[in-house]
This record gives C-alpha cells, structure tokens and sequence, in this order.
C-alpha cells in the first residue's frame, strides 16, 4: 500500500509538470518598439585583431525595423571606441525579425556589415520587452571588425 501511494504522488507530480511546460506566449516583432540604450563588448584573439567597445542607440518600430535618421535627433546610433580610437556612427537603419527560434523570444537583427542574434528580456502585461541580450552571429560582405562581440540592451522610452 505504501508503495502504491509513492507510486500514485509520483506520477501526480510527473503531470503536474508536463502540463507546466507549456510554451509562452510567441512574441511578434511588436515586442520590440522604441529605443534601447545599449552596451557590447568584443574579445578577439587573432593576430591583428581589433577589440572594441560600444555604447548607443537602437530604436524600434514594433513593424521589423531598426530606425535611423542623420537628422536630430539621430534615432539609433552608437559610439565605439577600438583600441583607444572613438568612432561615431548614425543613421543606423537595419531590419530585425522576432522568430521565437531556436526558442521563444528569440530573433535576428540584419545590419549591413553583421548579423546579431538577440533574445528578449523583461517583457511587460503588453508584451513589450524592457531589455533583449544580443551576439554576433555573421559578418557580412568586406566589413572588418572583431568576430566575437555581445552585449545588452535597456529600454529608454516610446519612439517619439
């Protein structure tokens, strides 16, 4: 008898968490709308490799893509500083894509030199995500620059 009811609270506790893992909620490129004060760090270890810090601007239109303009004021765009040489960089329009793969809230952003992998973070009852976590995944075409760099990102506000 006593093995019977282990047995029974056993699988009772083996149900209750199948129906746990259900999935969340499939979050859409909306989760994604406004701009996101951002930090990214690279580490290379080849030789001549270029290690680089950046802090900036993205902004969101909720519809797949990052805005930019060169007016005032400039939207999305990022100071980065490579081995002591600062650089500033504007206008950077690029497309993102919430695709819930390889797991939910998970998606790509398409710039012309690279490829970023991002998940989201902090989403609210509205579905808008307060922060996302972002790699490197490609560099494309002939732009140079490190091949190992991550970094995150926080909200800031509504794109105005």
């Amino acid at each position: 008898m006593k093995y019977l009811l282990v047995g029974a609270a056993a699988a009772a506790l083996l149900a209750a968490a199948a129906g746990s893992a259900q999935a969340q909620t499939t979050y859409t490129n909306s989760a994604l709308n406004g701009c996101y004060a951002h930090h990214s760090t690279s580490v290379d270890t080849e030789p001549g490799a270029v290690n680089r810090d950046n802090v900036g601007t993205l902004c969101f239109d909720g519809n797949g893509n990052i805005v930019g303009t060169s007016g005032t004021p400039a939207l999305s765009g990022h100071v980065s500083n490579s081995d002591g040489t600062a650089k500033t960089t504007t206008d950077e329009a690029a497309t993102y894509a919430v695709t819930n793969t390889p797991g939910d809230g998970m998606g790509t952003f398409t710039f012309r030199c690279n490829s970023d992998a991002f998940v989201l973070k902090n989403i609210d009852a509205n579905g808008l995500a307060h922060g996302f976590d972002f790699i490197l995944t490609q560099r494309t075409g002939k732009c140079s620059g490190p091949e190992v760099i991550g970094g995150g990102a926080e909200y800031q506000g509504p794109l105005k």
